[in-house]
């Protein structure tokens, strides 16, 4: 798999599923919140994470693209 693509699948796919299993399991036996609550704050939790990663990556598209490339070769 090429750089680039594990690098994205890393920051979009399963480190924010990571964050809500995380967190759900959190709020539920530690926290002891209800499921509702606890959903939607791990939720809005993930939509910030959202924001934030794609800012970083969008910034960062050229040299990612630069470094998927020199690892290529």
């Amino acid at each position: 798999m090429k750089l680039d693509k594990l690098m994205y699948t890393m920051a979009h796919i399963i480190t924010p599923i990571l964050l809500l299993v995380i967190g759900i399991l959190w709020g539920h036996f530690v926290s002891e919140k209800p499921i509702g609550m606890n959903l939607t704050d791990n939720l809005s939790v993930i939509a910030i994470y959202y924001i934030i990663i794609s800012v970083i990556w969008t910034l960062n598209l050229n040299t990612i693209r630069e470094l998927a490339k020199k690892n290529e070769k």
